[in-house]
């Protein structure tokens, strides 16, 4: 099965041309190297030579997974959108996952920092720091929520 999906990859790659869909940001690379960030719309591309690759530049929600730090629960939320496509699909792996785990560090060096910190002051003050680390990835950062922030205890069970 993967072989036939590496056929229909190379195959899409086929055509001199790409379309580029309103919901899309792309860009070109040439023999590897950035040339160019396209609009969306029709463009020409020479076969073998070239290769776009696209990303989503609509808003986009990430819900991040519950973590317990010094005895707080909390869950997060993110609403971003990406503004350079050049940026996000050149500077860095995953911008999406690179969010959410840059999220989870943020929240968790906060919390082991200040433990009884408010949940406004730790929405507003991971949110700043996520912006300016996002940023450098082509990403805006729209807004930072916390459903869930809670004491909790953990309890570990033998053997696990």
């Amino acid at each position: 099965m993967e072989f036939l999906a590496k056929i229909w990859e190379f195959l899409t790659k086929l055509p001199p041309w790409c379309i580029i869909a309103e919901y899309e940001g792309a860009v070109k690379l040439r023999w590897g190297t950035y040339q160019e960030t396209l609009e969306p719309g029709f463009h020409w591309r020479m076969w073998l030579r070239d290769e776009v690759l696209t990303c989503a530049i609509k808003e986009q929600i990430v819900d991040i997974a519950s973590q317990v730090v010094c005895g707080t629960a909390v869950e997060t939320t993110i609403r971003y959108e990406v503004d350079d496509p050049r940026l996000a699909l050149l500077e860095v792996i995953d911008y999406d996952d690179s969010i959410a785990n840059y999220t989870l560090g943020l929240i968790g060096r906060r919390l082991a920092i200040e433990p009884n910190i408010l949940p406004q002051k730790l929405r507003r003050d991971v949110l700043d720091d996520l912006r300016i680390e996002a940023k450098d990835w082509g990403v805006n950062v729209i807004d930072l929520q916390i459903p869930t922030f809670t004491k909790a205890r953990t309890y570990r069970l033998l053997n696990d």
